[in-house]
C-alpha cells in the first residue's frame, strides 16, 4: 500500500512538472481502463459501460446527430447539449462539422474525424466558448465498440487539451471532478435509451 501511494505521488509530481505522457496516443481498446490519465498535453477521461444490444445497434445510435442532445444533460457546472447547426454535412463522413449550442449559452465547433462502423468513432470539439473555453483548447472524443457476448462493451474516451501553466491545473480539476460524473451520467442514459428501444 505504501509503495502504491509513493508511485502515485511520483506520477502526479512528474505530470505537473514535465507534462510527461503515460500512454500511447492510440491505445488498443482492450487496454483502456476507466479513470483519468495523462498523455503529454492532454488529460484524458475514460468511461465504460455494457449495453444489452448488438454492436451495430449501439454504434448507429452513437453516431446519430441528435444523440448528444438526448444523452448529455446538464450536471452542474457542466452544461448539457441544447441544439446544433450542421455547417458542413450531412453528418455521416469525416470532415463534417457543426456548431453545438450548450445549455449555458456557450458553444463549440464539433468535427467528425473518423467513422469506422461498427467499431470506432472519433471527433474533435474546438473553438469552445464560455468558462471551459478559458483553459481547454480543444477536446478529442473517441468511442470504441466491442462485442461482449450478446452485449456490447462501449468505451468513451475524452481527451482535454490544455495550454500548460494554470490551465493544466484547471483542466485536471474539471476533467476529474466535473466531467467524469457528467460522462458517467451520459453513458447510463445512453444505455437506458438503447435498451428501452430494443425491448
Amino acid at each position: 500500500m505504501r509503495l502504491t501511494s509513493i508511485r502515485k505521488g511520483v506520477v502526479w509530481i512528474s505530470f505537473f512538472l514535465t507534462g510527461t505522457a503515460f500512454a500511447d496516443t492510440k491505445p488498443n481498446p482492450s487496454s483502456l481502463v476507466p479513470g483519468t490519465t495523462f498523455e503529454d498535453e492532454y488529460i484524458i477521461n475514460t468511461v465504460q459501460i455494457e449495453v444489452n444490444a448488438d454492436i451495430k445497434t449501439v454504434y448507429d445510435y452513437i453516431v446519430l446527430p441528435d444523440t448528444p442532445g438526448q444523452m448529455l444533460r446538464k450536471r452542474w457546472p457542466v452544461p448539457g447539449v441544447a441544439s446544433y447547426q450542421i455547417i458542413e454535412g450531412p453528418w455521416d463522413h469525416p470532415g463534417a462539422y457543426r456548431i453545438v449550442q450548450f445549455t449555458d449559452e456557450s458553444h463549440g465547433r464539433e468535427e467528425i474525424k473518423v467513422l469506422d462502423s461498427p467499431n470506432y468513432f472519433s471527433y474533435q470539439l474546438s473553438e469552445i466558448s464560455g468558462f471551459f473555453g478559458n483553459f481547454v483548447e480543444h477536446i478529442n472524443g473517441e468511442w470504441f465498440f466491442e462485442p461482449h457476448g450478446n452485449s456490447t462493451l462501449v468505451t468513451w474516451r475524452y481527451a482535454f487539451k490544455h495550454s500548460g501553466g494554470f490551465s493544466k491545473a484547471m483542466t485536471c480539476l474539471t476533467a476529474k471532478d466535473f466531467m467524469m460524473p457528467f460522462m458517467k451520467d451520459g453513458m447510463a442514459r445512453m444505455k437506458n435509451i438503447i435498451e428501452a428501444r430494443n425491448n
